[in-house]
């Protein structure tokens, strides 16, 4: 029988026997199938050529029961029930997108789990009221519309009732009386909440987000869930909250946020709800003269009640019983966008810096900005961009940690304790054969953090490992013998992983001073002596921190560009950032460092070094410090690896990679592993001075540094270390054009290019050697203590230079 005759016949049935027209969508059944849980289901054809089928019930023209007339059996179905996606009749395979109205109203004995298939697009009205057994549904992910009553009075439903995303419509009544629900999941993307929708669902627990997708809430949608308790968060597009739509939710004791959109709030609306904590209003123009009698009946009058600033001096209006008593001025951002835009925010103007901020939209913070106090509502976000920072005196997340989110390089400063927020840092992948990737990582969450709740921390491909320094070990996360699974504030830890990953911190971030013990153990193996591996255990930049028995003048941070540590002063120019660790060095026993919370911007600053930084390929690779302090220490050369091309200074036989210099010239080494070209900037961190020159000991090329920082050269691997020098003094020597040799380690480096002589000529005249060299080398010292005088005889060309041996 084609659609068209079915539909025919069935209106003429029913008008013969005066059944109510709302039934007019019922369909004949044309065949029956069994489904996969074992029930016979009735079939009935809705679109011939697409093959679309109802599932429906077996006496659409009769009384609405389940009773095969042509066996006089009662065939109601009980236990689970699985509807199949497809279905097959005489060679055709049919799909099922409909669950025609009455189908299974009143089949008590559905008991366990209803699983609705994603073929499914329309649940029609009462298709499974007073279906009382049923304790769990899944609705597919295509339906688009559940009709009124389709699940009224299913009273055994409990746990959680998931709405699809791809719902737009909840029929009125559609889940009334659904008492044992008890979370509730409503999806982006849901339009219209219709009247009486979850009236009555007593069981209903936590709090309630209506998705910001709907634009329409109808009357008692939600009155008498009294369970509810928390926070309400409305949507940000619904313009009228209706009569009676909250009624007698007495559970609700968070905060209740209306948004700026709503321009009235209809009789009865909130009547009862006496536990709400604060309310909000997100709005330039408060609807009072458009809201109606009992509005807000029966709300304590004491709670705060918060409007946009500049709305205070101006409002003082009553609705009904409930009166304004306690308005709280505030700045709101309540449309989604940039900080920076004033028209994001209530009052049309940016915060001053002793504005107490409300965040109700999601914001972006893409500047520094300065407040008195930050309050994030529930279900909305603030988001520290990169390089920006949030300072406020008090900041409170009334959501999770995810409404808090400060991205790779933002800062937060704050004064309170206990505040939820996500920290996120950026790793790039280690590529075999290029780079290894490598980070060195903190966690910036109070306490302790377990490393599997970490977003990211143990995905993909990964390394993990903590140095132990008194047994000179690094301890690898997944090695099971020697594993860690917590990650601990101020500590750091060597980190790679072979994908693109942000790991989050989300918790409570740490806001308190913080000592980490630094143990000393100097042993036969120990390849890092003294250095231990901590980190920044806050959410902004550190500057400086306080030290016993640790070398403060600098640390040693990871290069990422090329897999290796580099030295750094610790300064305003350059912090310490969020989830950053670094090295330090122990010098003696019982040494520790502290790091102290900034509630400002304004901490002490490390002055007085000259940064010597080595370029391959526009990348920085190595760095020397050179402090002009009395009060700083010389700080060891510290490498993850051999291989690799390094600036350093030579004192007592050991490589420093920052030295203490306060006199005229200061001599510093390079070597390369390759041949190539390279370049050394030469940076001023907090130093004034009148004369810094740069000498390049082999080619004797003398660049003012003041007036060119840069200076590029060439360099091959057997070139001499020694190569280099600061001079501070226009008269450190007679000639710094003219010097060619140079004491290092106990050798004489000599500058010269092609076949020349050199002769060592004692004060009183005497050669006491001549030989003959070619191009630049390296001669051990055999003379004993005294004054020199060296001459390189190259053709015509002959140079002299005074050397003292000591």
């Amino acid at each position: 029988m084609n659609r068209a005759r079915r539909i025919a016949l069935l209106f003429f049935s029913l008008c013969v026997l005066g059944v109510s027209s709302s039934y007019a969508r019922m369909y004949d059944p044309d065949w029956t199938a069994v489904t996969p849980s074992g029930h016979t289901m009735y079939y009935s054809v809705i679109d011939d050529n697409n093959h679309y089928v109802a599932v429906t019930h077996p006496n659409p023209n009769a009384t609405l029961n389940w009773l095969n007339t042509s066996t006089g059996l009662w065939e109601y179905p009980t236990g689970n029930l699985i509807l199949p996606e497809h279905v097959s009749h005489n060679g055709i395979t049919y799909t099922l997108t409909e669950i025609d109205q009455h189908t299974f109203h009143n089949c008590s004995g559905l008991t366990g789990t209803l699983v609705i298939p994603n073929s499914v697009t329309i649940i029609r009205e009462n298709a499974f009221s007073y279906c009382s057994g049923l304790s769990s549904i899944t609705i597919g992910s295509s339906v688009s519309i559940i009709e009124k009553s389709a699940f009224s009075n299913c009273s055994g439903l409990t746990g959680t009732l998931s709405i699809p995303s791809n719902v737009q419509e909840i029929g009125q009544w559609s889940f009334d009386h659904c008492s044992g629900i008890s979370t509730l999941e409503l999806s982006e993307g849901l339009l219209k909440i219709s009247n009486s929708a979850f009236q009555y669902c007593g069981g209903l627990t936590g709090s309630l987000t209506i998705p910001n997708s709907v634009t329409y809430l109808g009357q008692w949608a939600f009155a008498y869930c009294s369970g509810l308790n928390g926070t309400l968060k409305l949507s940000d597009n619904i313009t009228m909250v209706n009569a009676y739509c909250f009624k007698g939710c007495t559970g609700l004791t968070g905060d209740l946020v209306i948004p700026k959109t709503v321009t009235k709030i209809s009789n009865e609306a909130f009547y009862n709800c006496n536990g709400f904590s604060a309310m909000y209003f997100c709005t330039n123009s408060v609807p009072s003269k458009g809201s109606e009698n009992n509005s807000f009946y029966g709300i304590r009058k004491n709670i705060p009640i918060y409007v946009p600033g500049c709305l205070v001096s101006n409002y003082n209006t009553q609705w009904s019983v409930f009166q304004f008593t306690n308005i709280q001025g505030r700045d709101f951002f309540n449309t989604d966008g940039n900080w920076s835009n004033a028209a994001n925010w209530a009052c049309n103007a940016l915060p001053s810096d002793d504005a107490n901020i409300v965040i109700a939209a999601y914001c972006n913070l893409n500047e520094t900005a300065t407040v008195a106090s930050t309050t994030i509502l529930n279900g909305y976000t603030l988001s520290i961009m990169p390089d920006m920072a949030m300072n406020s005196s008090t900041v409170i997340n009334k959501g999770t940690a995810a409404n808090l989110i400060i991205q790779d390089g933002g800062e937060l400063y704050h004064n309170n304790e206990n505040v939820l927020a996500t920290v996120m840092k950026s790793i790039a992948p280690y590529t075999p054969g290029e780079r290894d990737g490598w980070y060195l990582i903190s966690s910036p969450l109070a306490g302790t953090a377990n490393m599997n709740l970490v977003e990211n921390l143990l995905s993909n491909e990964y390394d993990m490992f903590y140095y132990d320094e008194p047994a000179a070990y690094w301890r690898n996360q997944e090695n099971l013998s020697l594993n860690f699974n917590t990650l601990t504030s101020g500590t750091g830890y060597l980190y790679a992983n072979n994908q693109n990953v942000s790991i989050n911190f989300a918790g409570r971030v740490t806001n308190a001073p913080t000592t980490i013990t630094l143990p000393l153990s100097y042993t036969a193996e120990s390849n890092l002596p003294g250095f231990n591996l901590v980190g920044n255990p806050y959410t902004h930049n550190i500057t400086s921190y306080s030290t016993t028995n640790v070398a403060t003048a600098g640390c040693y941070r990871m290069n990422e560009t090329n897999d290796d540590l580099i030295v750094s002063a610790i300064s305003e120019s350059s912090p310490l950032k969020p989830a950053e660790g670094f090295f330090v060095l122990a010098e003696a026993e019982d040494a520790s460092i502290t790091f102290s919370c900034a509630k400002t911007r304004d901490e002490v600053k490390r002055t007085g070094s000259i940064n010597v930084e080595l370029f391959e390929n526009d990348m920085v690779t190595d760095r020397l410090i050179v402090k002009r302090s009395e009060e700083d220490k010389d700080l060891v050369k510290l490498s993850l690896r051999d291989n690799r091309n390094k600036l350093y200074t030579m004192k007592d036989k050991k490589e420093l990679a920052m030295v203490v210099c306060n006199g005229k010239e200061q001599p510093f080494e390079f070597k390369t592993v390759k041949n190539g070209t390279y370049t050394i900037n030469v940076t001023l961190n907090d130093l004034d001075v009148e004369y810094l020159h740069l000498i390049d000991n082999l080619t004797g090329e003398n660049i003012d540094l003041l007036a060119t920082p840069s200076y590029t050269f060439s360099a091959r691997t057997t070139d001499y270390a020694s190569r280099f020098r600061l001079v501070f003094d226009p008269f450190a020597d007679d000639d710094t054009n003219e010097n060619f040799a140079f004491i290092s380690d106990g050798n004489f480096i000599i500058a010269n290019e092609g076949v020349a002589t050199l002769q060592v000529i004692d004060v009183t005249g005497r050669i006491l050697s001549s030989e003959t060299i070619r191009d630049s080398f390296t001669k051990p010292i055999t003379l004993s203590n005294g004054v020199y005088i060296l001459r390189l005889v190259n053709g015509d060309n002959v140079k002299s230079q005074k050397i003292v041996v000591r």
